[in-house]
């Protein structure tokens, strides 16, 4: 359940939805839920400090998925694991043992220079400021001073961001 993203589609990968479904019905098992019907949210922006629906909870691990570290889940009563004990999920805490071989077979080593020669690296700099000077302007002719899309952006992110639009998502 540590991979959210599946890296082939970009999409929420199927073992996570199977994660999801395998939390759900564990923690709706424990007498914690079936007294109250709701459970501590272990998504990454609640980070088990709020209590919610079944509904709400699984919507919050799709869209934001599992607070960082939270691999027993001793908040929904599971008890921790002794070390010769698997709790059926891949603890490793070296995620980084392989990244050298893994490099090489996504791709051949680059120099910086034969990217630059390629000619990737510029047009992608040039779109990037592009972007942002296109973002920074009026929203519309006329329109009032520093109205731009950026900001108008900023301020629809700051009002969904509130505890009270919840919700709205």
């Amino acid at each position: 359940m540590d991979q959210r993203i599946d890296p082939g589609s970009n999409c929420v990968s199927e073992t996570f939805l199977g994660g999801i479904d395998a939390f759900i019905q564990y923690a709706c098992n424990q007498a914690d839920y079936k007294e109250r019907e709701t459970l501590l949210c272990p998504c990454a922006r609640c980070k088990n400090v709020k209590q919610r629906e079944e509904r709400v909870v699984t919507r919050h691990l799709f869209l934001y998925g599992l607070k960082g570290n939270y691999y027993v889940w001793t908040s929904h009563g599971e008890k921790f694991y002794d070390v010769g004990e698997s709790s059926g999920a891949n603890h490793s805490t070296d995620h980084h043992q392989n990244i050298p071989e893994v490099q090489e077979d996504i791709a051949p080593p680059y120099m910086l220079e034969s990217i630059e020669e390629m000619g990737i690296a510029e047009p992608y700099h040039d779109s990037v400021f592009e972007a942002f000077e296109a973002a920074t302007q009026p929203l519309y002719e006329g329109c009032a001073e520093g109205i731009s899309q950026l900001s108008l952006a900023s301020r629809m992110i700051s009002c969904f961001a509130d505890d009270e639009s919840e919700d709205i998502l």
